[in-house]
């Protein structure tokens, strides 16, 4: 219809994103945005030649000192569709999001970062919800991992409505 037709002439950049819902016990990995100030799951860009999974361990051995220990399986658990106006381009960007769980006898309490503009750390739920975490909208769900295990997948699609 029109609004699609609209997008398709607005939309400036596209990007494909990943991102992990990496928990240790009842705590989970956020990275910290310093410029910002607000948190956000770990992960990155998507390269052409490589899967979204394989893209999200690449960009935590890049992002953090994560090589030192074992993640676990990663099981896809949400697809978000984003969009933000970002000087005069509108931006879209999917984010494919897996979950991981850290082997609870390591301590893993001091994840370094090799990057100066972010921090990693452990939150537990009740920390989560008083911070800014983006995207907002996926905040519940990501609270939902600590204490279930990973939701069955979920999709958050442009225009808010979630299934």
């Amino acid at each position: 219809g029109a609004f699609e037709a609209r997008m398709m002439k607005t939309i400036q950049a596209k990007r494909l994103l990943t991102r992990g819902i990496i928990t240790w016990g009842d705590k989970l990995l956020l990275a910290y945005n310093k410029n910002d100030t607000f948190y956000f799951l770990p992960g990155g860009h998507v390269d052409l030649t490589e899967s979204a999974s394989d893209a999200l361990l690449r960009e935590l051995l890049e992002e953090t000192d994560l090589q030192r220990i074992a993640i676990g399986e990663l099981s896809l658990c949400c697809v978000y569709e984003n969009m933000w106006r970002e000087g005069e381009a509108d931006v879209f960007e999917l984010i494919l999001c897996f979950g991981a769980k850290l082997a609870e006898q390591s301590d893993h309490s001091g994840v370094s970062s090799r990057e100066d503009h972010l921090s990693f750390h452990f939150l537990s739920a009740k920390d989560l919800a008083d911070v800014d975490f983006r995207p907002a909208k996926m905040k519940s769900m990501v609270l939902s991992s600590l204490s279930n295990d990973f939701p069955a997948l979920t999709y958050f699609p442009l225009g808010g409505r979630t299934t």
